[in-house]
């Protein structure tokens, strides 16, 4: 009888890992029109208090090539201080 209770008990764990790694690989977008740090702090803030994930894909709109950012490292470094858990991905 114990061996069963062990079972289903050792069953529904690992089910209930397999959901929250599921849900904290899931990553929030944040859609931007410049490189405003103060905009990024906010987003990153509400996620790191408001979503069950540590990933955020920055993602920065223009309306002509020549505004694509050059450098993108300060924004990756600002980010890895606000949440050093973060995972950044390109």
């Amino acid at each position: 009888m114990s061996e069963t209770v062990a079972g289903i008990t050792n069953a529904l764990a690992t089910a209930i890992r397999s959901k929250m790694d599921e849900i904290n690989s899931q990553q929030v977008v944040f859609c931007t029109r410049g490189e405003s740090l103060h905009n990024l702090n906010e987003a990153m803030l509400y996620v790191r208090n408001n979503e069950h994930t540590n990933r955020i894909k920055v993602v920065t709109v223009v309306q002509d090539e020549k505004e694509v950012p050059r450098d993108s490292s300060e924004i990756g470094s600002f980010s890895t201080r606000l949440i050093p858990r973060a995972t950044s991905s390109s």
